[in-house]
């Protein structure tokens, strides 16, 4: 009898678990229009993914080391006039409870970065490597991060749907964007975080921008250049390494879709 009443206890504290997974947490909270449960899910999303401990990061190679601090020196959404700024202005993640920051990053190596000085034209290598189960060592005031894995990539998607006004609508140059239940869901997600709808249409860009493509360092390990994306533009940013730390030389915006 015993037996029968802790298999029953456990069923119901395994039920009651499940029912508070990511996704379910987050449509009960959509469903109720529920702030608190939203918080809710966003500080469980961030327990799950909590920056590298430092004694995990000394035990890293001294490349995969480099990689994070070039990214750490680079990546700050509260100030993107400093990467370039951005068409949509440069306060676009003003009151954002978090970021939503890349869980890998690619890197390569080449004999020189810069191949044009009067053009500042930068050189890039054939094949770049990939740093996976990124975790970045960023914080912001009043703003938490949290990792972009596979899992909440799809959970986010599910969530969002794909409803949306094919590119072009209205306007020949207009972006495409989102429409009916899902421009209620991202409405709904942005009391917390800012995404955008897939310029092209049929996807949606979660990242809290700027987004680091890669980064190609020179064979002196002194000399960095982070390819980034910003929604629907990008650019670089060079870094130079002074006494081990990495200091933005210069950025700039060189493309737009």
């Amino acid at each position: 009898m015993l037996r029968l009443i802790i298999q029953a206890a456990l069923l119901l504290f395994f039920s009651a678990a499940v029912g508070q997974t990511g996704e379910m947490l987050l449509s009960k909270a959509y469903k109720s229009k529920s702030i608190d449960q939203l918080q809710s899910f966003f500080e469980n999303w961030a327990s799950e993914t909590p920056p590298i401990l430092q004694s995990d990061f000394d035990k890293l190679s001294d490349t995969a080391q480099a990689i994070y601090k070039v990214f750490q020196s680079f990546y700050n959404p509260k100030d993107i006039n400093r990467t370039g700024g951005s068409e949509w202005g440069n306060d676009i993640y003003k009151g954002t409870k978090y970021f939503i920051v890349q869980d890998r990053i690619y890197f390569a190596f080449v004999d020189t970065l810069i191949s044009d000085n009067e053009e500042e034209r930068f050189l890039t290598a054939k094949n770049y490597d990939t740093l996976k189960d990124f975790r970045p060592q960023i914080s912001f005031p009043k703003t938490n991060c949290v990792v972009l894995t596979k899992y909440y990539d799809q959970l986010l998607n599910r969530f969002l749907g794909d409803k949306h006004y094919d590119f072009g609508t209205g306007n020949i140059m207009s972006p495409a964007r989102s429409k009916g239940e899902s421009e209620k869901r991202m409405q709904f997600l942005e009391n917390y975080i800012k995404v955008w709808y897939g310029h092209w249409g049929g996807y949606w860009q979660l990242y809290s921008y700027p987004y680091a493509s890669k980064i190609t360092f020179d064979k002196t390990f002194q000399n960095a250049v982070v390819d980034y994306v910003m929604i629907y533009e990008g650019g670089y940013a060079f870094f130079k390494k002074v006494k081990d730390e990495w200091i933005l030389i210069k950025a700039k915006r060189t493309w737009i879709e």
